[in-house]
């Protein structure tokens, strides 16, 4: 999804990439638009889910998993 609004994407017909991940991943004061890490967002998010399973004993959610 990110591949496809930055640099778009029709079925079968790619569009030139002006710019490449790594500067549109650097911070704004580098001139990038700071889009994070999807490895980064991923282990951020397992980790609270990690977290809340540890502290959150009564929720369903954690009786079903």
């Amino acid at each position: 999804m990110r591949r496809e609004f930055l640099w778009g994407m029709e079925t079968g017909h790619q569009k030139v990439s002006w710019v490449s991940l790594d500067i549109v991943s650097e911070p704004k004061d580098l001139g990038g638009i700071r889009i994070g890490s999807l490895k980064k967002a991923n282990i951020a998010m397992l980790a609270k889910w990690w977290w809340r399973f540890k502290i959150e004993k009564d929720n369903t959610w954690r009786k079903v998993i």
